[in-house]
């Protein structure tokens, strides 16, 4: 389907401090996804698939190279720590 909000955002951090930080500002957490696979190559990771994206030559089940998390702002929660 269509995305609704095409904008990425990426830095380096953990993902317990990641999604930490967003449950201290107040964002429930509505899913979190592992994915084997990068849109870019970087060292170890070069096996450039057909479906034009790059993933490790073995093992690739044991390491996400990628994740994501879709949160909603809840209502009436106020934030209890700082965002990254």
């Amino acid at each position: 389907g269509e995305v609704a909000s095409p904008d990425s955002y990426e830095w380096n951090h953990g993902m317990a401090e990641t999604i930490q930080a967003l449950i201290d500002a107040g964002l429930a957490i509505d899913e979190v996804n592992e994915y084997d696979f990068l849109e870019w190559e970087a060292g170890p990771v070069d096996q450039l698939g057909e479906d034009g994206r790059y993933r490790l030559a073995e093992r690739r089940e044991r390491l996400p190279l990628m994740w994501s998390v879709l949160a909603t702002k809840t209502q009436g929660k106020q934030a209890t720590g700082s965002a990254l």
